[in-house]
């Protein structure tokens, strides 16, 4: 019977694959599948790559752990690993969302912005946004069915093994166990030890509590010493440190005079010593001013420097002699006219010889055209005898002749040439080296229109006078003797106002100490050591005072220490009698909790498989189109209470997918999206149509069904070709 069911479409809400991009990931080189709402079907051969797409889709969402090999193995022959890549558009809600994954990274794109990057960060935004981890998805939203059946033909254990898998039942187990290692557990024997020990702590330090008898004696015993130590201490400041210091004021201003009066002898015997050595320097100073002929040394300093001028314009005038003179061939004209000529020369004789060159080329060339005698090969006569050859050889001779016509004309040209750069640049050689030292320079004028330079000698003659060292020695000894007695003169005049200060200064230090009298320091020294020794005296009963304040202080710390030792002591005890308290009841307690999370475990997976055993009946109720209670006991599971051994083939296939909607609707209660591989293999049309049907109800907004069986293609809403390049 052909088959005509269709799925609906309709489903606005949830999770949908609508596109899926695969780029070198094994068989598929670069291959785009594009889906819709409801049922899509896979169609290929066996090998076709319908299960390649299908781990695509877990690699896209949840990363490498999900292949089935490396992700090396996964890449296309011939091809490297960077280049494998997917990209999967899913919506979820009416919004769509981008991931692309690659063995370089991931990264999911939404409104065409990138919100989240990383392998890790894109595996735990698939979790979140399909409310399954990996573990879960792979076995039971885009799992194959294979493994469903099998657990079935296996019994309840494999079932129950994949139940514990998806309840992550694990948890409880590791809670437990962290309670075994963190809580304290069993009896409470040796903390009841350690709380009795506590208690006798907390009598033995109130034992040894200090009175508070012995507090407030030891409290009055530094109010006394206190009150003693500032008695003395009163009675030094009022009486003994007055008179002490009244006696050192006396003693200190005595000693005042007495440096005043010492000051005023020294100040005098200073100012009377000044005095003599400013008359000393003073007669010295006249002593050394001399009379100087000025008009003996201004005629000398002229005839020094007219002489030296002339030597030096006699050294340059021997210098200038001793330069070369304009050589014999030499450019007449300026430097800039020379150096124009002689780039001008350089580029006519350039052409010269290119003109030359290629007059030899031509003459070469033509002459190569020339036929010389040989014998003909027919008839064995001399070809250069033959007219054609003959008019043909003379051609090329005239041709060569006027060739050579013109070669003769420029050969001389370009030798003319040569020689005259020659010239030139044996000019410009000399022109480079004719120069004039720097004593010469100002002696002479340069003519600029010859190359070299020709230098002209303006400096006239010169002259030496024979007692020109003699006239230089006279005139250094006249100077030196001036400024001598230059310096005399002013020093005479500075020394005769010093002087004059001097006498003024040794008047007035004789004047202060004819006012200041002598003192006599003996009864302040001896007033002075008896206030001391009184002092000294008060000093010794404050100090011993202090001692006695500070014994009694620490007297009285000492008590007030132990008693704060005491106290944390008692602290101490009940803390650790509150916390040996607390801890038993807190064994108690978590002997209970451990007791009670021991009896999870099986509670929670009893109401598990009465909820799956429950959809598990209903679905497969719906698909057998007959009343089925599916159970399951120490034996196995049962249908109507008879073994599913007992089933067939396409019915165990049922049953497998009834289970796996059950456990996706309970795990993932919040999934529209079921991909199924393979799950029809063994049904006949009428139950493939059946499980189509059925799948339409139970709330998936798409289903993606990977078969090579022929099923019709009018029951699907697309049919993708996964072989189809």
């Amino acid at each position: 019977m052909a088959l005509s069911y269709r799925s609906p479409s309709s489903y606005k809400e949830g999770e949908m694959i609508k596109t899926l991009k695969l780029t070198k990931f094994r068989q598929h080189v670069d291959r785009q599948f594009d889906f819709t709402d409801g049922l899509q079907l896979l169609k290929a051969p066996n090998e076709g790559g319908k299960s390649t797409t299908i781990e695509s889709i877990l690699f896209a969402l949840y990363g490498s752990r999900t292949l089935r090999d490396s992700l090396a193995q996964c890449v296309t022959w011939g091809h490297k690993e960077n280049e494998l890549k997917v990209e999967l558009v899913i919506e979820i809600d009416g919004t769509e969302y981008l991931i692309r994954r690659s063995k370089s990274g991931a990264e999911v794109i939404k409104d065409g912005n990138v919100f989240v990057t990383g392998q890790a960060e894109v595996t735990a935004f698939s979790a979140t946004l399909l409310g399954a981890d990996a573990k879960t998805a792979g076995s039971l939203m885009l799992a194959d069915q294979s493994g469903l059946r099998g657990a079935l033909d296996e019994g309840p254990t494999a079932v129950s093994g994949l139940m514990s898998k998806l309840a992550d039942f694990d948890t409880i187990d590791r809670i437990i166990l962290a309670m075994q290692e963190t809580l304290l557990l069993g009896a409470d024997g040796p903390i009841r030890e350690k709380l009795k020990a506590a208690e006798a702590e907390r009598d033995e330090a109130f034992a040894a509590m200090p009175a508070p008898s012995a507090l407030a004696d030891a409290e009055l015993s530094v109010s006394k010493s206190e009150t003693k130590a500032n008695a003395l201490r009163k009675q030094r400041d009022e009486n003994e440190a007055p008179a002490y210091n009244l006696a050192i004021e006396k003693m200190r201003d005595a000693e005042a005079a007495q440096e005043k009066y010492e000051a005023a002898v020294l100040s005098s015997d200073k100012a009377k010593a000044k005095m003599s050595q400013a008359e000393r320097d003073l007669s010295d100073a006249k002593s050394r001013v001399i009379v100087i002929d000025h008009d003996r040394i201004a005629t000398l300093r002229k005839d020094v420097f007219d002489i030296a001028e002339a030597m030096k314009r006699a050294s340059a005038w021997e210098a200038f002699k001793k330069l070369p003179s304009l050589p014999d061939v030499h450019w007449e004209g300026d430097s800039d006219s020379f150096h124009t000529h002689l780039q001008n020369s350089r580029a006519l004789l350039d052409t010269a010889n290119a003109k030359v060159s290629h007059l030899n080329s031509q003459i070469n060339a033509a002459r190569s055209r020339k036929i010389e005698g040989g014998l003909c090969k027919v008839c064995g006569t001399d070809v250069s005898k033959r007219p054609d050859i003959i008019e043909t050889n003379a051609a090329v001779d005239r041709e060569v002749a006027a060739l050579n016509e013109q070669l003769n004309e420029w050969k001389p040209k370009a030798a003319e040439l040569t020689n005259e750069i020659q010239q030139l640049d044996a000019i410009s050689r000399v022109a480079r080296n004719n120069g004039v030292p720097t004593s010469v320079k100002h002696y002479v004028t340069e003519e600029n229109l010859t190359v070299p330079t020709r230098y002209l000698w303006i400096g006239g003659d010169g002259y030496v006078n024979p007692d020109f060292n003699k006239l230089k020695d006279e005139l250094a000894s006249l100077e030196r003797a001036a400024e001598a007695s230059n310096r005399a003169e002013g020093e005479v005049k500075a020394l005769e106002r010093a002087l004059a200060q001097a006498r003024l200064d040794h008047a007035a230090a004789e004047a202060r100490l004819q006012t200041t009298p002598a003192i006599d320091l003996t009864p302040y020294n001896a007033a002075h050591r008896a206030a001391a020794d009184a002092l000294d005296l008060i000093d010794n009963k404050v100090y011993d005072a202090d001692k006695a304040v500070t014994q009694a202080r620490a007297d009285h710390e000492a008590l007030l220490a132990q008693q704060q030792s005491c106290l944390a002591r008692l602290n101490l005890a009940k803390l650790r009698i509150d916390e040996y308290t607390k801890d038993i009841e807190a064994v108690g307690f978590n002997n209970a909790l451990l007791k009670k999370m021991r009896s999870i475990k099986p509670a929670v997976t009893d109401h598990l498989w009465n909820s799956v055993l429950a959809a598990v009946s209903q679905f497969f109720t719906q698909l057998r189109g007959e009343a089925s209670v599916v159970t399951k006991d120490s034996d196995g599971f049962k249908v109507n209470g008879a073994s599913v051994k007992s089933l067939s083939g396409s019915t165990l296939d049922v049953l497998a997918l009834a289970v796996r909607v059950a456990l996706t609707k309970t795990f993932i209660p919040n999934s529209s999206m079921l991909i199924l591989d393979e799950s029809t293999a063994s049904c006949d049309e009428v139950r493939t149509a059946a499980m189509l049907g059925f799948l339409s109800t139970v709330g998936f907004r798409q289903v993606i069904l990977a078969s090579h069986d022929e099923i019709s293609e009018s029951v699907a809403d697309a049919v993708i070709q996964v072989g189809a390049s």
